[in-house]
């Protein structure tokens, strides 16, 4: 799909800009590069400034809860959903927080592990999490809950 900037959109805007601007200009716009490479490229550096703005706004946030799901991706594979909301400036926000599959097992302890693992290097603290919503599966309940609040010495309510 990203070649279609090579095949398509580069060829139309050297049309248009030669036509308008002149065959100078249309050079210019042919020098362009437009290969899959660069697209993705460039796809992937926009999601990485996007993820850390993203994951600045969690760490100067005082406050956030998560909510958790477990899914299956067509092929089978267990996938772990979580979602954030947390308080940013005047508004509340919920945000897409993690997508990761589970290759392992979908116990609470694996769960954990990774989630602990993206706080990890992500820079994200525990202290902050205030609340998990889960949907009640075994899976989640376990040991992940089990350390939430020993951690928070509460006891959240699975939803």
């Amino acid at each position: 799909p990203h070649t279609i900037a090579e095949s398509l959109i580069k060829p139309s805007m050297i049309e248009v800009v030669s036509c308008i601007l002149g065959e100078d200009a249309g050079k210019k716009v042919a020098a362009v590069q437009c290969s899959s490479n660069t697209i993705s490229d460039r796809i992937h550096k926009i999601s990485d400034h996007i993820e850390d703005e993203f994951v600045f706004k969690l760490i100067k946030c005082n406050q956030f809860s998560l909510q958790m799901d477990e899914s299956t991706d067509v092929s089978g594979l267990a996938v772990l959903l979580v979602f954030v909301r947390y308080k940013y400036q005047t508004s509340l926000e919920k945000d897409f927080l993690l997508c990761q599959p589970l290759f392992t097992y979908t116990t609470g302890y694996e769960i954990f592990n990774m989630l602990n693992n993206f706080f990890e290097i992500e820079g994200l603290t525990w202290d902050n999490c205030i609340d998990i919503c889960i949907d009640g599966a075994k899976a989640i309940v376990g040991k992940l809950l089990a350390w939430f609040r020993e951690l928070k010495k509460f006891s959240p309510i699975a939803h």
